[in-house]
């Protein structure tokens, strides 16, 4: 489950989801970031870090340089979202994030599996 700072807080996520699944939590700001309890919390979704028209009204974009500073505020791993596309795989794993969560990079393409293993490709190389 995922759950942004507007939706239910953590800790009731947590409550009905029960101890075994796996829980994130969005933030946009390293001082929301770095308040986020690993106790309750597995991973962060960091970010917007670009526009994206998948979330209307979404927190301003905060770019790789803030998504960069968004990682280092947190203890827990933290996955990049919004606006990314394949073409910012390797910035996005540079900054230290240990993904990237994409909707219209797969979704909104004409063909969606050839852009999913497109994105798979550019993370293995990415990592290699």
């Amino acid at each position: 489950l995922h759950v942004g700072q507007g939706d239910m807080d953590a800790q009731t996520a947590r409550r009905l989801i029960g101890p075994d699944m796996i829980l994130g939590l969005s933030a946009e700001t390293e001082a929301l970031a770095a308040a986020v309890d690993p106790a309750v919390v597995d991973y962060v979704g960091a970010g917007p870090v670009f526009a994206t028209a998948t979330k209307p009204g979404h927190k301003p974009p905060v770019g790789i340089v803030g998504l960069a500073a968004l990682v280092a505020a947190t203890s827990l791993p933290a996955v990049a979202i919004g606006g990314l596309k394949v073409d910012h795989v390797e910035a996005v794993l540079r900054s230290g994030a240990q993904g990237l969560a994409v909707v219209s990079a797969i979704c909104g393409q004409p063909d969606p599996r050839a852009s999913a293993f497109e994105l798979s490709q550019a993370i293995r190389k990415a990592r290699s």
